[in-house]
């Protein structure tokens, strides 16, 4: 079934939806209505009804953004940070191969993992 609505909440980022939320349900709690919320903030009036029962059942904290689903990555922040240096930078072993370009990938049948150079 094609949803009437043209605009979409989908649109806008995790951060500006959770401000959204906190607005819509702020308002509607000082007597707005809520089809009004739906078209000012230009989402579906099931999504508003919605964010009224997160508030209900869990308070301020049901509205803000999930943790968006997925493996964990295998990365520690700290390796990221040093992998972006190492590429910004183009310093580190990862430069020091015998090609001036990125080094080969190749696959260690051995150990399962990627080999370097």
């Amino acid at each position: 079934m094609k949803c009437k609505r043209e605009t979409d909440g989908r649109k806008h980022g995790r951060g500006a939806l959770q401000v959204m939320r906190h607005q819509a349900v702020k308002a509607i709690r000082s007597r707005q209505d809520v089809p009004s919320m739906a078209d000012a903030y230009g989402v579906n009036i099931r999504s508003v009804f919605r964010w009224l029962a997160e508030f209900a059942n869990g308070g301020q904290n049901a509205l803000l953004s999930k943790q968006i689903p997925g493996h964990p990555s295998k990365v520690t922040p700290q390796e990221m940070r040093w992998l972006a240096n190492a590429i910004k930078n183009r310093s580190g072993w990862l430069w020091h191969c015998t090609s001036p370009e990125l080094p080969d990938l190749h696959i260690n049948s051995k150990s399962n993992g990627l080999g370097l150079c």
